[in-house]
């Protein structure tokens, strides 16, 4: 029998964390394209799971959330005619996307029908490659100081969600041994 009072419990903490997440996310401004916020959401977040007497409840997100918190480190010095890096792609379909274009474009609001020219496109993923590979990625720390809170409360609210499901338990089992006598 699964414990009803924990597992209301561990998902009010699962509503907190991501609500917190999504405002750390706006309040950092980090939103860009929309899929970090997106992906901390709580519909998209898996509920909570009971493995016997095992409870899991995890907070997904997109992978690079976690390398705007913590930063990335330097892959170490290339030189200017280096072949691209890894992420080089990856950041020249993100250069693609309109939101983006307006951030760093200056497109004032018209970057769905205003492009750059392939050169300058070109150019600009490959210069914010080679600098995240020399350089890495400065932490932003937008986990942390919105998670904390919840996460001193989260011993006592589970100790007394137990607690309470425990009593609830003793009694029912209670009420069972007079019903059979």
């Amino acid at each position: 029998m699964a414990f009803d009072k924990l597992v209301d419990t561990l998902n009010g903490f699962r509503k907190a964390y991501t609500n917190a997440l999504g405002k750390s996310i706006k309040d950092n401004n980090l939103v860009a394209t929309g899929r970090l916020n997106t992906s901390v959401s709580l519909p998209k977040q898996p509920k909570v799971k009971v493995f016997g007497g095992i409870y899991k409840m995890a907070i997904t997100m997109e992978d690079y959330g976690l390398d705007l918190d913590e930063g990335t480190r330097p892959q170490g010095k290339r030189p200017n005619n280096f072949t691209f890096a890894d992420n080089y792609k990856d950041i020249y379909d993100w250069l693609s996307i309109p939101t983006i274009r307006d951030k760093i474009g200056g497109f004032k609001g018209n970057a769905d029908t205003e492009k750059w020219s392939e050169s300058k496109h070109r150019g600009l993923a490959f210069v914010i490659s080679r600098n995240l590979a020399n350089y890495g990625m400065r932490p932003r720390n937008w986990i942390d100081p919105y998670t904390e809170p919840i996460n001193r409360a989260v011993p006592s609210e589970i100790e007394e969600a137990i607690a309470d499901d425990v009593a609830l338990t003793m009694e029912q089992l209670k009420e069972f041994i007079e019903s059979q006598g």
